[in-house]
């Protein structure tokens, strides 16, 4: 059973795990030796080659490749997107169909379920970023919606929460009333 793993990382465990999941010497010994006996049963049981694997560099890990895989997010996609963009950040962003080019031009402050909320909602960086860093990306949807400015938003104590002062516009109290 442990005869033929090229791996010098694979114990006498990994290699029992390799050959009850089906994965032959022949097959294990084509994937790159930074994975682990698990990740390349994994990748052999979902059908990935170490190829695909390959193309998404070092920048996901072994999971989070058979999630873009799963998703059909190709390599090129998913390595498209600029650096600060992590996986959890990137899955969204192709869900919601908002390109690198789009998804950049928001600020770090955002991310990538907030940059899709923003984009989705017609909302620019510019305008996002005039609301106070206390606001996340859809109270800032909220008070847009509404027609609360971020002047005027930023003006309520911060205690206040997005509803709470919609809520109080609504009512004609302003922000000179704490």
């Amino acid at each position: 059973v442990a005869e033929g793993y090229a791996n010098p990382d694979f114990s006498v465990h990994d290699k029992v795990l390799l050959y009850l999941n089906g994965v032959c010497p022949e097959i294990a010994n084509q994937y790159d030796r930074k994975f682990t006996a698990y990740d390349v049963a994994t990748f052999v049981i979902n059908e990935i080659s170490n190829a695909q694997v390959l193309g998404y560099g070092d920048r996901f890990n072994p999971t989070q490749i058979i999630i873009l895989l799963s998703e059909g997010i190709a390599v090129e996609k998913a390595v498209a997107y600029d650096k600060r963009f992590t996986f959890g950040d990137i899955l969204p962003l192709v869900r919601y169909d908002v390109s690198n080019e789009d998804a950049s031009k928001y600020g770090k402050r955002f991310d990538g379920y907030g940059i899709v909320e923003l984009f989705k909602n017609g909302i620019s960086n510019e305008e996002a970023v005039k609301y106070d860093k206390r606001f996340a990306s859809w109270d800032i949807v909220s008070f847009v919606k509404a027609e609360v400015g971020a002047e005027v938003a930023n003006g309520y104590n911060a205690k206040l929460d997005a509803s709470e002062i919609i809520r109080l516009v609504g009512e004609g109290i302003g922000p000179e009333v704490r």
